[in-house]
């Protein structure tokens, strides 16, 4: 259950990641 929620957690940063690329 922690790998699934750390997994979870890295792929909203890396999604809120990709929209900071987009808008720079």
């Amino acid at each position: 259950l922690a790998l699934e929620a750390l997994s979870g957690v890295i792929s909203l940063a890396s999604s809120e990641i990709d929209q900071s690329k987009v808008m720079f």
